[in-house]
């Protein structure tokens, strides 16, 4: 939160400003338990050293240096207390909980634009997702997937690089697994060395029709003989009919067409203009999506 508006944490202080926050935490949690929230800290914070804990005032020496500290903390924090732009979202008792759903959508596009807001709820989302997996019932399959994964992983997005490349890592343990889907292959080169253990850990690897395959080949991010290349680049998309999946998994390698019926595409479709009609059937007939899409079957599919 504190850094949120930035792609940078000033290294120079971490840690000295982390030593104040877990000092902050850890106050929060001895005055109101679970109840603790981010008015908690804040007030930890702004008023530092009044509530330092005894062993930390005795060793820190010239206070100054924390007090400044401390005082540019809860500054930077003040948007996501109750008398913040923010606040309505992170006071109070979070109610998300996932536990004992069997099918999750995170959907945070709206989000995009206020960049401060985007990475703090993607950090504790993801955070909140992972713990799920790794806390619950290891007879129950978890599959976490990541839509448009380079705005998570590209450079810069640190912790998130750091539960994702987690998740690849351990999530075989806890009866799960990770995806990312990326619109190029090429992309896996943008993620960093989170990149490298995703290729590393990925059993299953899902090619749509795409001009990239032999600049990724020479990247060495796709590793085929010439055969597996010139059956890679044979895949077509032939919308609305149908569209070609290669698939390398530990099983083999070969191509499948995927066909589904005419509501289905229209309810899947992500072509902009079919979106843009459906969604102006609804707004200017007053029909619900369920209806749109059967009026765009008999128009375009019957």
């Amino acid at each position: 939160m504190i850094y949120s508006a930035t792609s940078t944490v000033p290294f120079a202080n971490a840690e000295t400003e982390m030593t104040i926050l877990k000092a902050a935490a850890r106050w929060a949690w001895k005055e109101a338990g679970n109840d603790a929230d981010v008015n908690l800290i804040y007030e930890y914070l702004a008023k530092y050293p009044m509530y330092a804990d005894k062993e930390l005032k005795e060793d820190s020496g010239d206070k100054t240096v924390f007090t400044q500290s401390a005082r540019i903390l809860a500054y930077n924090l003040r948007d996501f207390t109750s008398e913040g732009t923010y606040g309505k979202w992170f006071c109070g008792r979070s109610n998300f909980d996932i536990s004992a759903d069997e099918f999750v959508v995170l959907e945070l596009e709206h989000l995009k634009p206020i960049k401060e807001l985007f990475k703090v709820i993607t950090l504790q989302v993801i955070n909140a997702v992972t713990q799920d997996l790794y806390l619950s019932d290891r007879s129950r399959r978890r599959l976490i997937i990541f839509d448009e994964a380079w705005q998570f992983l590209k450079e810069g997005r640190g912790a998130l690089q750091e539960i994702i490349e987690e998740g690849y890592r351990r999530s075989r343990k806890y009866n799960g697994s990770f995806s990312v889907i990326s619109q190029s292959c090429l992309d896996i080169k943008q993620f960093g060395s989170v990149g490298d253990v995703i290729l590393a850990n990925s059993a299953f690897k899902f090619y749509l029709e795409s001009g990239d395959f032999e600049k990724a080949k020479e990247e060495k991010i796709i590793d085929m003989g010439e055969f597996g290349m010139q059956l890679l680049k044979s895949v077509k998309s032939n919308r609305p009919k149908y569209s070609e999946i290669f698939m390398d998994t530990p099983y083999g390698q070969g191509v499948a067409r995927l066909a589904v019926d005419p509501f289905s595409y229209y309810l899947f479709t992500s072509d902009a203009k079919e979106k843009a009609e459906i969604d102006h059937i609804v707004k200017e007939k007053g029909k619900d999506y369920a209806e749109a899409i059967e009026e765009m079957v008999e128009k375009y599919r019957s």
